[in-house]
């Protein structure tokens, strides 16, 4: 994983995805940016070659303060989720007498489901601890906006492939039925709701994690197409 290539390019990290609980509450889904954390762990103080060393040795620091070597940033590990809202009301299709009671069946009406993520970003930083000449201080800037231009790619990625899925996810493909018994017909279609709440969330689950799975290989694909060089510390001398 993320391990220096042949040609000296530094891989960072892909993003780390974490399924979370199912809410019930119709909410616009959405990728949420939480911006660049700026971790205090990421800013090396000292020459370019001790930046370098810094890659590769140490790597950023994660939101956890957890450093990874041979990465430049990460985007959204160990934050980034997947996650969704859903809501609907419910339309009984079926109230009977049965031997021990009632049996009530129902199905959604007017469901909805969106799909958001949340993500975060860091980058490792370098300040000279001297002055350095126009050309190394334009590396540096240059090698800085490459790898945060990396990390807002994932960010970007993230973003398109959640619309994508709040577009097109269509709730008339999706009308499960569920039934209850009870003692008294109330009992029956508690019981049926709940069924039903229980078959929704998983199937609104089971859709996020195959979310979440597209949304890594894209990830670990742009990674694979799109490396972050090292910096070019032969332009900055000792410095």
């Amino acid at each position: 994983m993320h391990m220096i290539t042949r040609s000296l390019e530094i891989r960072r990290a892909g993003i780390f995805v974490v399924l979370c609980l199912s809410v019930i509450g119709a909410y616009p889904g959405q990728a949420q940016s939480t911006g660049t954390v700026n971790h205090p762990q990421n800013t090396f103080i000292g020459p370019c070659v001790g930046f370098h060393a810094h890659l590769l040795q140490n790597g950023p620091a994660d939101s956890h303060g957890v450093y990874h070597a041979e990465w430049a940033g990460w985007a959204g590990y160990a934050t980034f989720y997947v996650n969704y809202h859903s809501g609907w009301t419910y339309r009984i299709t079926q109230s009977k007498p049965v031997s021990n009671g009632y049996q009530v069946c129902v199905k959604p009406a007017d469901l909805k489901a969106n799909f958001y993520s949340s993500i975060t970003k860091d980058i490792l930083r370098w300040t000279p601890k001297n002055q350095v000449s126009p050309a190394c201080s334009q590396e540096n800037a240059d090698w800085t906006k490459a790898a945060l231009d990396h990390e807002n790619d994932h960010e970007k990625i993230t973003r398109q492939y959640i619309e994508e899925k709040n577009r097109t996810w269509n709730p008339a493909g999706f009308q499960p039925e569920a039934c209850g018994e009870g003692m008294t017909e109330s009992e029956a279609g508690d019981k049926a709701k709940a069924a039903l709440e229980e078959i929704i969330n998983s199937r609104l689950q089971t859709e996020a994690e195959q979310l979440k799975e597209k949304i890594m290989k894209k990830q670990k694909a742009h990674d694979e197409a799109h490396p972050v060089r090292l910096i070019n510390c032969s332009i900055c001398g000792a410095d």
